[in-house]
């Protein structure tokens, strides 16, 4: 049982008051459960409810247009009689064992050694870190090329495409608004 321990404190009308006095404890309190509300609603929005969808869908057949059709554990009994998707869970597992079992202590040693009092410190930290960022900047750049019909580069950018239709092409009013990704600076007839 705890009990706290009260002290005296003069009032400003001279009587004292009784008050529980605080053992070391931060008049600041913790944030109540509303603070965490905002983070729960979105994670479950955007994490919860679509792997529910995605279980619940694991049991119809469905192409994605019209009503999907329930049949059952079908769906499940075809993929674990799969022997290509037994060998690729295998390897899966077998690339989690070893990026963990690799990744994990050098990334801990490095971030040691990172930590450290070195000289020029900052200077490795950042060379360490230029590639996180040039791999988003060359997505970008990349896009960018391909998305601009007067790029130079443009014709190497339609290898992408197995076909030779545009991927952005809008039927109706609004088609002029997609030329720009079909390589064209007029608008196209339908």
């Amino acid at each position: 049982m705890t009990t706290l321990a009260t002290r005296r404190r003069p009032a400003p009308g001279g009587s004292t008051v009784s008050r529980p006095a605080r053992s070391g404890a931060s008049s600041v309190g913790r944030p109540g459960f509303a603070w965490a509300l905002p983070a729960t609603i979105f994670f479950a929005l955007f994490a919860l409810v679509p792997l529910v969808a995605v279980a619940v869908l694991s049991f119809t057949s469905w192409s994605g247009l019209g009503d999907p059709e329930f049949v059952g554990l079908d769906n499940w009994k075809t993929l674990i009689a799969d022997p290509v998707m037994l060998k690729s869970l295998w390897l899966s597992l077998l690339f989690i064992a070893l990026g963990v079992v690799t990744q994990t202590p050098l990334s801990i040693l490095l971030g040691v050694w990172a930590a450290g009092n070195q000289r020029n410190r900052a200077v490795l930290s950042a060379i360490y870190f230029i590639p996180l960022l040039l791999s988003s900047a060359a997505i970008s750049v990349l896009w960018r090329r391909c998305s601009i019909p007067t790029s130079a580069s443009r014709a190497s950018c339609r290898g992408f495409s197995a076909t030779a239709t545009c991927w952005a092409r809008r039927r109706g009013p609004s088609e002029s608004s997609s030329s720009w990704a079909c390589g064209s600076s007029r608008p196209s007839t339908p």
